[in-house]
C-alpha cells in the first residue's frame, strides 16, 4: 500500500468517527413544534369565596334600592332637604339646621338677639317673637326661667344624631334643662302640663315641644318647625293679642 492510500484510509476513518459522535446527539434533540416553543399555561386562580359574591350582590341591591327611593321621592314631588321656602336667597345660602333654617356660625351675628332668661339668644324677628312668647309664659305661669340653665343659639349637632341642631340656626330653646332632662317623661306636673298645652296652642303650628317627639322625649326643648310665612302669621297673631 502506498503512502497516499494509507493517508486516504486514515481520513475516511476520522470522518466516520465524527459522524458517529454527532448523529446520536442531534437525534436526541426534541423536535420544535410549528409556531415556536409552547409557553406553559399559568396555574388556575384561587376560587372567589362565597361571602365575597354575597357581599357584592348586596352592594348592588342596596345601590338599586337607594336609586329607586330617590326616583320615587322625585315622582311624588317630595322636596329634598334644604332651606325652608320663603327665605331670602342671601340668607338661604350655606348649611341649614334640621328644620331647614340657615345655620348661624357667629354668636355675635346680627341675626341673633337676646331673649330674657335665655343664654345665647335666638334668631331676630318673628322667631324671637314666637319663642319669646313661649319663654315668657313659662316664666310667668309655670316656673322662673333661669338663664344659667336655659339656652338658645348653639352651633352643634343634634345630640345622638348627625343632623345640625335647630339651636344652630337660632330657632330653638331649652328651658330649665336640669328640671326636664332629655329622655325623661312626665317632668311637668299635671297642672303645669295643662298650662304648657295652652302655651303651645298660642304658637301652633310654628313651634313644637320636645315632649311630643315620637322617639326620644326632650321636655326642655321648644323648636320652630314652620317656614318664615308660618312663623310670621303666628307672630302677627300674638302681637294682635290672639
Amino acid at each position: 500500500m502506498s503512502n497516499r492510500q494509507a493517508a486516504g484510509r486514515a481520513d475516511d476513518a476520522r470522518v466516520r468517527a465524527a459522524v458517529t459522535t454527532v448523529l446520536p446527539a442531534a437525534a436526541s434533540r426534541r423536535p420544535v413544534p410549528p409556531g415556536g416553543p409552547r409557553v406553559p399555561s399559568p396555574p388556575p386562580g384561587r376560587p372567589v369565596p362565597a361571602w365575597a359574591v354575597t357581599a357584592g350582590v348586596l352592594v348592588v341591591v342596596v345601590a338599586m334600592l337607594v336609586g329607586l327611593g330617590f326616583a320615587l321621592r322625585d315622582a311624588a314631588g317630595v322636596p329634598a332637604a334644604g332651606p325652608v321656602a320663603g327665605l331670602a336667597a342671601a340668607d338661604a345660602d350655606g348649611p341649614v339646621s334640621q328644620n331647614g333654617w340657615p345655620v348661624i356660625l357667629d354668636p355675635y351675628d346680627e341675626r341673633l338677639v337676646a331673649l330674657p332668661g335665655v343664654t345665647g339668644g335666638v334668631r331676630a324677628g318673628d322667631v324671637a317673637t314666637v319663642l319669646g312668647h313661649v319663654v315668657a309664659r313659662i316664666d310667668a305661669e309655670i316656673a322662673p326661667v333661669e338663664e344659667t340653665i336655659s339656652w338658645g343659639w348653639a352651633h352643634r349637632e343634634v345630640r345622638g344624631g348627625g343632623d345640625v341642631s335647630n339651636h344652630a340656626s337660632g330657632t330653638a330653646v331649652d328651658v330649665n334643662a336640669p328640671q326636664h332632662p332629655m329622655g325623661e317623661e312626665g317632668t311637668f306636673a299635671p297642672d303645669e302640663l295643662a298650662t304648657l298645652r295652652s302655651i303651645l296652642e298660642d304658637v301652633t303650628p310654628a313651634v313644637v315641644w320636645g315632649g311630643d317627639f315620637g322617639g326620644r322625649k326632650d321636655e326642655m326643648h321648644f323648636e320652630v318647625v314652620g317656614g318664615p310665612d308660618v312663623v310670621a302669621e303666628v307672630a302677627a297673631r300674638l302681637a294682635a293679642g290672639g
